[in-house]
């Protein structure tokens, strides 16, 4: 290797995004393939990371939003998205995020973690590019983890 070159030069950075968004690929329809019902082999509704806010947004429409911070409330409003969901997920936003998500549980569950991701990705998009405008940098924001993985603590325990 040369002496003074970081090793993390623009071909890497054209081609480690790629490999990231290649095995999160694979990895998704794997998972969707092996799935029952919307539910993973953990036992985990398909878009868990989402799944709550649906929820809530269904208990928001029946006129009841204040349940969205029971547990009970929310995982039976789970269930209704997902019937073979056993997983608790706890509604920590507060009631102002009503106004963001209240319009989700118009759709059935899957439309409405596509038009929630879909929507969020592309807002998401507008800004990065127009702070970067490097197609290295667009890569690398490709081939970020945190865009594709939902996070896990969004789970509390059952």
């Amino acid at each position: 290797m040369e002496s003074g070159r970081h090793w993390l030069d623009r071909k890497r950075l054209a081609i480690y995004p790629g490999i990231f968004l290649a095995l999160f690929l694979v990895t998704s329809v794997s998972t969707v393939l092996k799935s029952d019902n919307l539910v993973d082999l953990r036992g985990y509704p398909l878009g868990y990371d989402f799944i709550n806010f649906w929820a809530a947004s269904y208990i928001g429409l029946a006129g009841h939003a204040q349940d969205a911070y029971s547990v009970p409330s929310l995982l039976k409003a789970i269930q209704v998205a997902v019937p073979g969901s056993q997983g608790v997920f706890a509604w920590f936003y507060p009631p102002t995020f009503f106004l963001v998500i209240l319009p989700l549980a118009w759709l059935p569950y899957v439309m409405a973690y596509w038009a929630f991701m879909l929507s969020t990705l592309g807002f998401y998009l507008l800004v990065f590019r127009r702070i970067v405008r490097s197609r290295e940098a667009m890569w690398c924001l490709a081939g970020f983890p945190g865009l594709w993985l939902p996070s896990p603590s969004a789970r509390t325990a059952s």
